[in-house]
Formats: C-alpha cells, structure tokens, sequence
C-alpha cells in the first residue's frame, strides 16, 4: 500500500513537469512555472517518504536509511565558496540570477576523497 502511495505521487510529479514543459513552450510566467517545479519537488519529497515508510517491510536490513535534501557536505562547501566572496560579489551573482543571465550549474572541481 505504501508503495502504491508512492507510485501515485512519483507519477504526479511526472505529470507536473509535463505542464512545466508546456508552460515554457507557451511562454508563462515564471512565477508559475515555479509553482509548478515545486508542486513537483514536494510530490517527489512525499513519494521519497512513503518509501522510507515501506523500507522496513521490503528490506528489513536497510530500515536505517534516511533521505536528506542536500548533504552537509555539499552545504558546507557552499558556505565556505559564500564567505569568500564579498557582498558585492554576491548581489552580482544574485542580480544575474534573477535577471536569468546566469545558470546554476554543479561544480565539480573538488576531487573526491582517495582520489
């Protein structure tokens, strides 16, 4: 049953970025492609933890498992890229975020451990 749950929120989500692929194509606006892409996120999130939910009774040696947004690691590399950068930097970086001339993209530059 719990999997079923999750099922139905996975495939919402899936059908909410199909509206999000046709609102671009139709030009809306950004506050409401944005509502969709977190109507989505929050379905993934929920089908996430009805997984978590099931987990024990598909694979009782995996009960532990925990879902997180983001790993501290990653944050705390984030905030040590934050502190380095004045203020005036950041309003920049900002600015051209907002103003969509810029794009968030995954760094890859630190190596991971052992290699």
């Amino acid at each position: 049953m719990l999997l079923d749950i999750a099922n139905r929120f996975y495939d919402q989500a899936e059908e909410l970025d199909q509206k999000v692929e046709r609102a671009v194509e139709q030009n809306a606006t950004a506050a409401d492609i944005r509502l969709l892409l977190d109507l989505a996120a929050s379905d993934r999130m929920r089908a996430a933890s009805a997984c978590q939910m099931a987990l024990p009774y598909c694979h009782p040696k995996l009960s532990s498992v925990e879902i997180t947004p983001a790993p501290p690691v990653s944050k705390s590399s984030f905030e040590q890229r934050l502190e380095q950068m004045s203020e005036t930097e950041v309003l920049s970086h900002l600015k051209a975020i907002t103003d969509g001339t810029v794009t968030i993209t995954l760094d890859d530059e630190e190596p991971a451990d052992g290699d």
